[in-house]
């Protein structure tokens, strides 16, 4: 029970850290004008040119990355 407690906590705190992140990253966005791009699991697969196993691990659970230049 304890360990069903503690993966539920977790989830539960990792997404609001997840949605913390785009409201920090919205806000830069509208207070600043800059260039904002945005790469996507595809996107990043193409940037794997030796076919790394590692960098396949690094980007297995990324869905949507915004990068924001200011």
């Amino acid at each position: 029970m304890k360990k069903i407690l503690s993966a539920a906590a977790l989830i539960l705190f990792c997404g609001t850290l997840s949605f913390a992140q785009s409201k920090t990253t919205q806000a830069l966005d509208d207070k600043f004008e800059g260039l904002s791009l945005y790469f996507y699991k595809n996107t990043l697969r193409m940037l794997n040119q030796k076919n790394d196993p590692d960098f396949d691990a690094l980007i297995k659970d990324i869905e949507k990355m915004k990068f924001l230049l200011i």
